[in-house]
Order: structure tokens, then sequence, then C-alpha cells
């Protein structure tokens, strides 16, 4: 053997004899597995659970269901794999074989998921008459929803959806109509596949689908002692129309919440109680002398009604009732007061007419038909003349005000500026005008004199250029006639007044029709009041 083959041959042995130990070691470990999962059982929300692999060689991951899925199914080497849980919608628990393999080896687990959790309670909620909010526990593990809280419409759900646990207030509507029972209705939640039932009532006795005639209802209660009382009535409402929550019931609402959404009302609305009078008509409407050419313009007629409410008819605003027989109903509220209290007489016709009949001694009737300005005109009628004895501020004659009207006016406010006519002035002078206190106070610009007030052009003056007084449609008291109004409420209660706590409770804000320009508005056909 030459020396080349042999150098050739030693060496190849030494590369065999060193390699051997090396390849070995290196082999043993590609082989070898080691895998460890953080948990083997799991809820039935969506979540995760992790996978340690511990090798230096390929590895797989196959799981045998698809609600359980690895981020990453193949790779080399140690790593740690999610393995992403995908919620339960069934109420049965499941489970999912877990096989994770390398070069020579594999290891399989188990993975067990409970079935969905949903739970709610109680399952019965009943209402007593005078009921308080309830609430309805609910344990959930997934995504849940009310399904038919329409079916107890007359109960409010502070929640109808979300996911997971939660606490549902029900609070039950005020009960007015006391003819419709409520419930027992059955109100399904879901939540996946799952579904519970709920059983919700109130009970109360059942009464009448009608008012009784006679009957005196609380629509407002005063929180003040001995508030002043106003006794409503309806004219031309039929028997039909007295149903719990029917014409009378809507028409009454829709005035008294707009009369108590209006300054100065609403802010000293706790000096009132309001109560309606059921008085049946045996017709429909009003007896119409002629044709009305305003409002819904209803025809010459006549009708039959409890208070035997009369139009003039054409563009006349004027209506009249029999005025013993509206203060013997209205007595029916106990412990009214005619010379105290005030009454609303709501005419059941679309006609653009009212009027207030007004008595020195205090007492007084407003008048209005039921049309789409039945909120202003009331406001204008009871609000104005009845409680505030404002005079009229639109203009119906292009001439100077009598000296007899001056009179009245005078003599009235002998006792104070605010007993008679406080929207009125008959001085024409800034220095002496009854409102002056007005002129330096911040905000009260628009307070001045403005002439033609009182139905009349020349001689006398109104506080500011737009009020409800001139366009009862435009709701809207002057400061000078909210303080008038203010005045007289406070008198009839036996409380003092104080201009300072006026002020500071004064909501001195135009609606938002309002303008500073007196010719936008038509002219405005409204009866002047009775004075008796």
């Amino acid at each position: 053997m030459n020396m080349a083959l042999f150098k050739a041959f030693v060496r190849s042995w030494l590369l065999v004899l060193l390699g051997l130990p090396f390849s070995c070691q290196e082999d043993g470990q590609e082989n070898s597995l080691a895998v460890a999962l953080s948990a083997s059982e799991c809820t039935g929300s969506a979540g995760s659970i992790m996978l340690t692999i511990t090798t230096q060689g390929d590895w797989e991951v196959n799981v045998s269901d698809s609600w359980l899925l690895p981020e990453t199914s193949k790779g080399r080497g140690d790593a740690a794999v999610k393995l992403i849980v995908a919620v339960n919608r069934s109420a049965s628990e499941r489970s999912a074989i877990v096989t994770v393999k390398g070069k020579k080896s594999s290891e399989e687990f188990v993975v067990k998921q409970q079935g969905a959790l949903f739970t709610i309670t109680p399952s019965t909620i009943t209402f007593p008459e005078v009921a308080s909010p309830r609430t309805l526990s609910i344990v959930s593990t997934q995504g849940w929803k009310v399904r038919n809280a329409v079916d107890a419409s007359w109960c409010q759900f502070s929640q109808t959806e979300g996911t997971g646990d939660a606490v549902i207030t029900l609070t039950p509507a005020p009960l007015v109509d006391k003819s419709t029972p409520r419930g027992p209705v059955e109100i399904v939640i879901e939540s996946g596949s799952l579904s519970k039932r709920l059983s919700l009532k109130q009970e109360f006795s059942i009464v009448s689908t009608y008012h009784e005639e006679g009957e005196v209802v609380v629509v407002r209660q005063g929180t003040v002692a001995n508030p002043i009382k106003i006794a409503v009535l309806g004219d031309g409402f039929t028997r039909e129309d007295y149903k719990h929550g029917g014409a009378f019931d809507q028409a009454i609402g829709k005035m008294m919440d707009g009369f108590f959404n209006a300054e100065p009302f609403k802010t000293y609305a706790k000096y009132f109680s309001v109560y309606k009078v059921v008085a049946y008509s045996n017709e429909r409407g009003a007896t119409i002398e002629k044709d009305v050419t305003t409002g819904g313009k209803p025809p010459k007629q006549t009708r039959d009604t409890r208070f035997k409410a009369l139009l003039r008819g054409g563009s006349s605003a004027h209506v009249s009732t029999l005025n013993d027989t509206v203060f013997a109903w209205a007595e029916r509220v106990p412990g009214f007061k005619k010379d105290r209290d005030g009454i609303f007489v709501l005419v059941n016709v679309d006609a653009w007419a009212g009027v207030t009949t007004s008595w020195t001694s205090g007492r007084f009737i407003a008048r209005t038909c039921y049309d789409a300005n039945v909120v202003g005109r009331m406001l204008h009628e009871g609000g104005g003349h009845g409680f505030g004895r404002l005079k009229d501020e639109y203009i119906d004659h292009e001439t100077t005000i009598p000296d007899s009207i001056k009179n009245v006016i005078n003599t009235r406010q002998a006792n104070g500026w605010w007993q008679y006519a406080g929207n009125v002035d008959l001085t024409g002078n800034l220095d002496q005008v009854h409102w002056k206190h007005y002129f330096t106070l911040t905000g009260y610009s628009r307070v001045n004199l403005v002439e033609g007030s009182c139905l009349y052009r020349y001689g006398a003056w109104r506080p500011e250029s737009l009020s409800i007084m001139e366009k009862s449609s435009y709701l809207y008291f002057n400061a000078p006639s909210r303080e008038a109004i203010v005045r007289r409420v406070l008198d009839r209660v036996g409380e003092i007044f104080n201009f300072n706590d006026f002020l500071a409770k004064d909501s001195n804000v135009l609606p938002t029709q309002a303008s500073t320009t007196r010719g936008v508005w038509a002219p405005e056909v409204l009866a002047e009041p009775e004075e008796l």
C-alpha cells in the first residue's frame, strides 16, 4: 500500500470514529417528542387552550373536530401552539381528539367542552297593582336576546339583548287603563339554540272599559299644600268617547300636557291639581248657528250635548255653554271652590273658537274647541284670561281705546297692577309703566312699550311685540304676563310673592317659532273675553 492510500484510509476511519457519537445523539433528539396540554376541559364559552411541544424534529397537530382548531398545524422544534375553542351553542358536552405526530412517535389527548350555560331567574314575575321595578338575572356563556318584548308592551325592559351574564330591570308603565288585563304573557329569551320562558303579568281588578258618568279622574296632583284645582270638562263627547284611553282621555291628555309644558305653568306645575269630570253627551260636536269658516270648517248643525256648547259660526271665535250646569259638574271635584279654582271646557268640534267668561269674584270658565291649536288656545283662554286675568293684545279696532275700558282697568288695578290686565299700560310713559322694573334687567331687553293692545290700535300698550295673548299659537307669555300669572297663583294658595325668587325661576326663552317681527303673523280672529 502506497503512502497516499494509507493516509486516505486512516483519515476515513478517523472521521467515522469521530462522527459516530455525534450522529447518534442528534438522531435521538429528533425522535424524542414531549407534549403538554394546558387544560383538557373547557367551558362552553369561546376561548383557547395551549399545547406545548418539545422536540428538535418535525411535528404536526391534527384535531378530530372543527370546534377546536390549532393556529399552527405544522412546525419544527419546540413550540407553543394555541388551540382556538369555538363557543358551544348546544347544551350537550362535546369532545375532540388532539393528535401530535413527531418523527417516530405521537401523542394523543382528549379535550372536552362543556355544554352552553343559560339560565334565567326568576322564571315568573308578577307585579302587584301598585308596582315597583323588578329584576331578572341572566347567566349565559354566549349571546342572548329577548324575542317578544312587544307582547308585554306595558312593561319596559332595560335591556333586550347582550352577551354573557346580565341583570335586567323590568318596569311596568303606570296603570291608567284597568279595563285590559296585563298578562300572563310568555316572554321568550333565546341564547344560541337554547331558550327560556319568562311568565310576566300584573295583578289588578279589572274595571269597566268606560269611565262612568260623573266619575272624577285625577290627571295631575299638585305637591304643595292646598293646590289650585282645575276641573276639566268635555262637551260633545259621547259614552263611546269615554273608553279608558279613548278619545276623551287622549284629547284631555294632549291639551293638559301642552298646557304644563309652557311657562310659567311648567315651572309652577306643583301648585295645580287637575281633574277630569266625566259627562256624557247624547251627540258628538256642538250646535253651530251658521257654517264655520275656520279650523275644520264644520257646517251649521244642532247637537244635543251636556253643556249645550254653542258656536256662532262664520268667522266668529265665540263659544258659549250653560254656565250653571258647568259649575254644578265642576263642583263634583272634591273640595272644588269656584271662586278660587278654575274650569276648562273642551268642546269636541274642529273649529277655531274659544272664549273665557270670568267674574269679579275670581271664578272663570275657559272654553276652547278641539282643533290643531287646542294647547295654545287653552293657554290663552285658561292660562292668560283665566288665571292671569290678562287682556288680549291683538288689534280689532284701528281706533283709540275708549275711556270706559280705561276706567275699568284703572279701577281693577287699584289693589295691584297684577290683579287685572297686568299686560296693559295706559300711560305710554317709560317712567310710569308698571313693568319698568324689567328695563334694567339683563336678559329682558324685549320688554318695552309697544302701542296696540286690548283690541285697540292706539292708547294702550303691551310689554313685548309678540306673545300668546296676541297670537294663541305663539306659546309664549311675555315677562310681565308671567309675573302677573305667578303673583295671582301664589296669592290663591296663600304664598308671598318675591320678585327675586321669581327671577331665579323664570324662563325667559322664546318658543321655536319665535320672531321679533310682528308682521310675520297673519291677523288672528279671537273672541273677546266675557267679564261678569
